[in-house]
């Protein structure tokens, strides 16, 4: 294996580590026989699909699924050079908006009336059972490990064993739309809804629901993402603004994304309490991205897409994607770039 090969690998888990921690990122590297850049690089990639793609999910840099409407979901397993449809094709069928895996195997995919659970990738699915006797639907929903909270109506309901059963968590919440479910663990828990009064949290497992009154967002889809019980993110009043809490959620505090307020936000993810990638249905397409837990943010991209884009996922802070309608997928990573004088490295040969 060559040296600049060796080289290149130093540079790249280097580069992760000083993104995940929230410091400067050195993006050149002398090796034995030259300087190597990194340089960050969306390229589009063939999903081989027509229909509009809602949600993404990478589990790491390879394997991820893609979902979306006339019953679309598909997996990839090269990093989406290629993409596999895993189930047939459904003119007016389910428009599946979320998808969330907790492993390679476990996972789920959602769409109104429609709740698919699977224990191998995708390779099959499992219809989960009705919520409750007389309640239609599944509402928004949260997996951690291999459990399921789904909320509908007053109640957030809970199953251990991959929908087929579902248990009522006790406490009774104060209004009957909220859109998003986050769950950080068994025992913490957050709800949204637009709006004045948009948040209610939990601390023992749905026991007792606390409201918050906490604007959200207005005009487009509801998000929140905890990465531990105390630090998270939710959608401001305004395209321009994303909130921030320290403190599971009492209080928030507003952080400028730099974008239009006009402009769409559409999704979001955090990798840690200081890396997050927002994306903006604005111009085509923008990703703003934050090292700094949402303090100051700087735009990575214009992707450039023909209509709508809708979800985003980073399984680490080097490979990314973006989906969006008409089958659209773009995939974010860094790539060398080396010194004119010098070829890029080859892992045959010796020193």
């Amino acid at each position: 294996m060559g040296l600049r090969f060796v080289a290149l690998l130093a540079v790249t888990a280097a580069t992760c580590l000083a993104l995940l921690r929230g410091q400067p990122v050195d993006t050149s590297t002398a090796s034995a026989q030259g300087e190597v850049h990194y340089v960050p690089r969306w390229d589009l990639q063939n999903s081989g699909v027509d229909d509009d793609l809602r949600a993404v999910q990478f589990v790491d840099s390879l394997t991820g699924w893609a979902v979306g409407s006339n019953n679309t979901i598909l997996r990839t397993r090269d990093g989406g050079q290629s993409w596999q449809r895993l189930v047939d094709r459904r003119p007016n069928g389910p428009e599946f908006t979320d998808v969330q895996f907790t492993s390679a195997t476990d996972g789920w995919v959602g769409a109104r009336g429609t709740l698919l659970h699977t224990t191998n990738g995708g390779d099959s699915w499992q219809p989960a059972n009705e919520l409750a006797r007389g309640v239609s639907g599944f509402g928004s929903g949260s997996s951690v490990g291999s459990t399921r909270f789904q909320t509908s109506l007053v109640h957030v309901y809970r199953s251990d064993d991959g929908g087929r059963t579902w248990t009522a968590l006790p406490g009774q919440l104060a209004h009957n739309d909220y859109e998003v479910t986050f769950f950080t663990d068994s025992s913490h828990g957050w709800l949204a809804r637009r709006g004045r009064g948009g948040l209610a949290l939990t601390v023992d497992g749905g026991t007792t629901w606390q409201e918050v009154q906490q604007n959200l967002y207005c005009c487009g889809r509801s998000k929140i993402q905890f990465v531990n019980p105390s630090t998270g993110w939710t959608f401001g009043q305004d395209a321009a603004t994303i909130l921030s809490t320290a403190d599971g959620g009492q209080t928030w505090t507003g952080q400028f994304t730099g974008v239009r307020a006009s402009s769409s936000l559409q999704d979001m993810v955090f990798l840690n309490e200081v890396v997050g990638y927002v994306l903006i249905n604005s111009d085509s397409g923008i990703v703003v991205m934050t090292a700094d837990g949402g303090a100051t943010w700087q735009e990575i991209g214009r992707l450039g897409a023909s209509s709508n884009v809708r979800g985003i996922s980073f399984p680490d802070s080097e490979h990314g994607w973006v989906v969006g309608d008409k089958g659209f997928v773009i995939h974010y990573h860094l790539v060398p770039v080396y010194d004119e004088e010098e070829s890029a490295p080859s892992d045959e040969g010796g020193e």
